[in-house]
């Protein structure tokens, strides 16, 4: 995993690397983040619920945009600014349209332990928005600071 952690120009924390389409990769990933999470200024249950979005976007980046396993790449951009956390995560897939994912049922049923990762994204994140290119799909997610 190339990975990185720096300042920007602007002096604002961000982190960013690219990583195979693989959960394990995804695993460090989820890792990496929430160490350069934990001294932002968001408050317990923000940064628990971006934690939570980014790991589900990951996870969809590995399992549904990275057909190709170790061959794709995923890669994760997170910057800090103006009193926001902004994050986007980029796979290789084919994309998907998020308004056609239904949403999970409210009583689990024995068929329901799957496809809540759109719903937990847009619950746990103050924002979520999708960009789809011949080269792959980004979710873009934000947190605001307290």
């Amino acid at each position: 995993m190339a990975a990185g952690t720096a300042e920007s120009a602007s002096g604002a924390p961000r982190l960013g690397f690219t990583l195979p389409g693989t959960p394990a990769a995804a695993s460090k990933a989820r890792v990496a983040f929430a160490k350069f999470v934990e001294p932002l200024p968001l408050g317990a249950d923000a940064a628990d619920g971006i934690l939570l979005a980014v790991g589900e976007a990951l996870a969809n980046a590995v399992e549904h945009g990275s057909p190709r396993g170790q061959a794709d790449r995923v890669t994760l951009l997170a910057q800090w600014r103006r009193g926001r956390l902004e994050v986007a995560v980029q796979d290789e897939g084919p994309g998907f349209d998020p308004a056609a994912v239904p949403e999970p049922p409210t009583v689990p049923t024995a068929h329901s332990q799957r496809g809540r990762g759109l719903f937990l994204m847009r619950q746990f994140a103050a924002a979520v928005d999708f960009e789809f290119s011949h080269g792959g799909t980004t979710v873009r997610l934000m947190q605001r600071g307290e």
